[in-house]
């Protein structure tokens, strides 16, 4: 074709534009990823401070009101009511500890010989709260102290029962001293009542 001559095809040999590649985002992904633990992360926060006003709020109106209730009895009702337990307490414990020998009265007479008489009685408590009683006695003869210390052996409420210093008077009668523990059981007030 000579060089004069138009050209005939409209259509270009070479492109006009460049065209374009697109290049895909390669941390789009990871973006996205992280934007997701971004809002989930923020929006627990958010839920995490919200609920801890609430929490604030409840737990003052129930102070309020908790303030409120306890206007509503009487502080000198109180303090009375704290006394007179404290009182109560006291008396329990006096009562609970407080020794009554008329039981034991009791037993002794029902458990003393005819031909045996006690003419002197004496008693301590130690510190554990252990009972201890000193009697002194005479009796018609030897065979009546054996057969005293026997009974008094066999009860369950005189334990360790010792006859010591046994002798003659002028009379003939023969004369003694008794050591024994009390059960507690047997003297302490408390316990008779529960037998009323």
């Amino acid at each position: 074709m000579p060089l004069d001559q138009p050209q005939q095809s409209f259509v270009p040999k070479k492109p006009i534009t460049a065209q374009r590649k697109v290049k895909k985002a390669s941390g789009g992904l990871f973006f996205g990823i992280s934007l997701i633990i971004f809002i989930l992360a923020a929006g627990s926060a958010g839920s995490v401070y919200f609920y801890e006003l609430y929490l604030e709020k409840k737990v003052e109106n129930m102070r309020t009101s908790l303030e409120r209730a306890k206007e509503a009895f009487e502080p000198s009702l109180i303090l009375e009511l704290k006394n007179l337990d404290a009182r109560i307490k006291s008396a329990e414990n006096i009562l609970n500890n407080h020794i009554a020998f008329s039981e034991f009265f009791t037993l002794l007479e029902k458990d003393t010989l005819k031909t045996v008489r006690f003419n002197n009685f004496d008693y301590s408590v130690d510190g554990t709260g252990e009972i201890n009683i000193r009697l002194s006695g005479e009796a018609k003869s030897y065979s009546s102290v054996a057969l005293q210390s026997d009974i008094f052996g066999e009860s369950k409420f005189i334990k360790n029962p010792i006859f010591s210093d046994l002798s003659l008077d002028d009379g003939g009668n023969v004369t003694f001293n008794v050591t024994a523990d009390v059960d507690q059981e047997l003297v302490l007030y408390s316990k008779s009542l529960d037998k009323k």
